[in-house]
């Protein structure tokens, strides 16, 4: 019994694996839509850990990025992320090929125009949110005595603060 307890106040101070939704939001904007790669490892390797899974993240996820043949991968990880929801009892609002095709066709854009206006290819994030929603709550299913977080972590931080001088820098030699 005590054994336990001791086990729900150390999952209780541990923070949920869900993603705030603005924190999504603001990453990818802030990183000129760089941030989605890292989210998709992140979630792969998550769910990887948590569900024992015999993938690999590292190479789905690059491979998941290459510009036509990483479509049909990137929809796979859409898909694996709607089943994983799913079988915890979540409703899934991840529709894998329109979110796959939204995201990719409008990150295609920063190819084709000139910055700063490229970088609004970040505005892609918006057909991850459905996924994040889902995974948020398929995590407080499974984690359900982890806090959620709001903070940055100071990875997050950092990061975010070299993409901001990367834009001033980019903005001033305009």
């Amino acid at each position: 019994m005590q054994r336990d307890e001791a086990a729900l106040r150390a999952s209780a101070s541990t923070l949920s694996n869900a993603q705030p939704l603005q924190h999504l939001l603001v990453l990818s904007v802030v990183s000129f839509g760089l941030y989605p790669s890292y989210w998709l490892y992140r979630n792969l390797k998550l769910l990887k850990a948590h569900k024992g899974l015999s993938i690999s993240p590292l190479w789905r996820t690059f491979f998941a990025f290459i510009p036509l043949i990483g479509w049909p991968i990137f929809k796979d990880q859409l898909q694996l992320f709607a089943e994983t929801a799913v079988a915890a009892g979540v409703e899934s609002a991840i529709s894998p090929w329109p979110q796959t095709l939204g995201f990719q066709l409008v990150s295609a854009t920063a190819w084709l125009v000139p910055l700063p206006w490229g970088a609004c290819a970040a505005a892609a994030v918006v057909f991850l949110l459905p996924a994040q929603r889902a995974l948020n709550a398929y995590w407080g299913i499974e984690q359900p005595a982890c806090a959620a977080t709001s903070r940055y972590s100071a990875g997050e931080v950092v990061f975010a603060a070299v993409c901001a001088l990367f834009w001033a820098l980019m903005l001033a030699a305009q």
